[in-house]
């Protein structure tokens, strides 16, 4: 058994897959996923923490399920580290700000990891027991050296688009501006959901515009990384970001992906190589559509080249952030 014990709620897929995949890459940590009612998982997590096998618990951003698991953890002497996925935009957007005030003010956290290296150096200063936490991507830290590739088909067919999102999150991820956008594209598009159209508000757009779409619904991981490879181009233009795991999805199987500068997977890479993968004014329903007539209007071959430069310098940076993220959790394990 590991001697850190992470755990999320799985209605947090952000912070879950967040903490699974610090498991995965460093090592150094064991995760389960728990729900907020009882059950074997929850009592299980809890009589690791009573017997002491556990030096260090760490929860996946907020919520008054974790306060039994804290209270076990200071009760038996272990710290506590909060790791905070959302950026300081999401914080407010998504009505977060009490639960953040919880974090930051409750004395039985001995640790305080934020994905956003902004908002880390931010609150440094003032609030103890903060440090930047790089997300991290296992199939980025396992991937193949650059390869040859396929261009994708051209130009005269159906173009597929995908547009997912975890449904807690449509808030953030300017959906609205993005079905505006893709009503007035220059190629046919076919969108593909996984499961926007459930939701009234824009099952309403979806048929106003109209739209061409099929909704898988919320798919298994190996369904869905399956679609995002037979792709034409995914969407990602969102207002608010700490890392984006869909565009790294997208990324890593060599389908263009369109994104914001809130972005921070795509958007902090070189701009000699994110450049035509990122669109300036995201709350712009047309400049929207002019980035995605760009990328579908690219040659195969040229936008294949671009695609996999954009990869490369992403794979660079996850071993760097592998890195840090091991001196993060490792600095955490240091007696006080």
């Amino acid at each position: 058994m590991r001697s850190v014990l992470s755990l999320s709620l799985g209605s947090f897929p952000g912070a879950s897959r967040a903490l699974i995949e610090l498991a995965a890459c460093t090592g150094l940590t064991h995760h389960l996923t728990v729900e907020p009612t009882g059950g074997a998982v929850r009592r299980f997590a809890l009589d690791l923490l009573a017997g002491h096998r556990v030096r260090l618990l760490v929860v996946g951003g907020w919520s008054r399920a974790y306060r039994p698991f804290v209270t076990a953890a200071a009760a038996a002497g272990i710290p506590v580290a909060v790791c905070w996925t959302s950026s300081g935009a999401q914080v407010e957007i998504g009505r977060e700000l009490r639960r953040f005030e919880e974090v930051l003010s409750d004395r039985r956290i001995q640790h305080r990891w934020f994905l956003q290296r902004s908002l880390a150096d931010a609150l440094g200063p003032a609030v103890p027991g903060v440090a930047w936490l790089p997300s991290l991507s296992s199939a980025a830290l396992s991937a193949s050296t650059p390869q040859a590739h396929p261009p994708r088909r051209a130009a005269n067919r159906v173009a597929q688009v995908g547009l997912f999102s975890s449904p807690h999150e449509y808030h953030r991820k300017n959906v609205l501006n993005t079905l505006l956008a893709l009503s007035r594209v220059a190629r046919p598009v076919r969108l593909h959901l996984n499961g926007l159209s459930a939701h009234a508000d824009y099952k309403a757009w979806l048929t106003r515009l109209p739209l061409r779409y099929v909704d898988h619904g919320w798919m298994p991981a190996a369904r869905y990384r399956a679609l995002v490879r037979r792709l034409d181009l995914g969407l990602q233009p969102s207002l608010a970001e700490s890392f984006n795991h869909v565009a790294v999805d997208h990324l890593l199987a060599r389908t263009p992906i369109l994104v914001s500068p809130m972005v921070p997977a795509i958007a902090d890479r070189p701009l000699a190589v994110r450049r035509p993968f990122v669109v300036s004014r995201p709350d712009d329903a047309a400049a929207l559509t002019g980035a995605i007539d760009a990328l579908l209007g690219t040659a195969p071959r040229q936008l294949a080249d671009q695609v996999e430069a954009l990869r490369s310098s992403f794979i660079a940076s996850q071993r760097r952030a592998l890195r840090e993220a091991v001196a993060v959790v490792t600095r955490a394990l240091e007696p006080r």
